[in-house]
């Protein structure tokens, strides 16, 4: 058993878990679960991101402190510029993120399931949610664009999501087969995203499955140890949490619930589009991966 095979089935283990407990103990207030996803981004999903000088420094052969300037410039020119697509397009911000999610987690899957799966466990991503809890996806929606547009996105979702989920648990069941690994994670990230609240589902998938594979699947790219990881990730965490206290304090006009809700996925929004523009030559140079 090679190494994203344990972290899927510690994923779906990890999920059996906070579904059995959800059943005993019940789950805590909006902000207790906004705060347990903003520590736990901070912890385990940023780095992934962070790893991303490995992936620059291969891919454009960056070997020069002009070369690298040159990078950050851009890294961070493109991360700025869907901030100000938040700040003044909101509803434009929302719809393009959504879309930008569907394409970016299906690469969990990449070289594990064909096309069609991976892009409805992409899809589910979003859509998963909204089967139980589109009205409380909608009160995210809105906290994050800054208005009471967020719930008609929302319920779109939800007209959508339950034949989703349905064709996304039969096309899983079909590959059990053939691809039992992504099959059983399809299934696994269905139950996390649709049974738990949008946060904490959400918080469980990103964490545990999307940044965890990010990580291993870089370490096997580099041929890097843990202890090289960490260091090459330390600068630009630091650098991430300068930035997002910067932006925390920006945010000063809104209430606590909502300035956790878009420091954080506009900070993700905003950092995933360098990260795609990095990874994706490695998939598409990589059918494997």
């Amino acid at each position: 058993m090679n190494a994203i095979d344990t972290q899927g089935k510690g994923f779906i283990a990890a999920v059996m878990l906070s579904l059995a407990v959800s059943l005993f103990v019940p789950f805590p207030a909006l902000e207790i679960q906004l705060l347990i996803m903003l520590i736990l981004v901070i912890v385990l999903g940023v780095p992934h991101g962070a790893l991303d000088l490995i992936f620059a420094k291969r891919l454009l052969a960056l070997h020069t402190r002009t070369g690298w300037s040159v990078f950050l410039i851009a890294y961070l020119g493109l991360a700025a510029l869907v901030v100000l697509v938040w700040w003044r397009f909101p509803w434009a911000f929302l719809l393009g993120f959504l879309a930008l999610s569907v394409f970016h987690f299906s690469g969990d899957l990449k070289g594990r399931a064909p096309l069609p799966l991976r892009l409805l466990y992409g899809g589910g991503i979003i859509l998963f949610p909204a089967v139980l809890h589109a009205q409380a996806l909608g009160q995210l929606f809105s906290m994050l664009i800054g208005g009471p547009q967020g719930q008609p996105m929302a319920d779109a979702l939800h007209a959508l999501a339950w034949p989703w989920l349905a064709l996304s648990a039969a096309a899983a069941v079909w590959h059990l087969k053939r691809h039992p690994g992504a099959a059983w994670e399809t299934l696994g990230v269905a139950a996390a995203l649709t049974l738990l609240p949008p946060i904490l589902g959400f918080t469980l998938y990103f964490c545990l499955m999307h940044s965890a594979r990010h990580v291993l699947r870089t370490k096997q790219f580099a041929q890097a140890s843990w202890p090289s990881l960490l260091w090459i990730a330390a600068g630009p965490v630091i650098g991430t949490l300068v930035l997002g206290y910067w932006g925390w304090q920006g945010l000063a006009e809104s209430g606590l619930t909502a300035k956790i809700v878009q420091i954080v996925f506009v900070g993700l929004a905003a950092l995933t589009v360098p990260h795609m523009a990095l990874v994706e030559r490695v998939h598409w140079h990589s059918p494997d991966r």
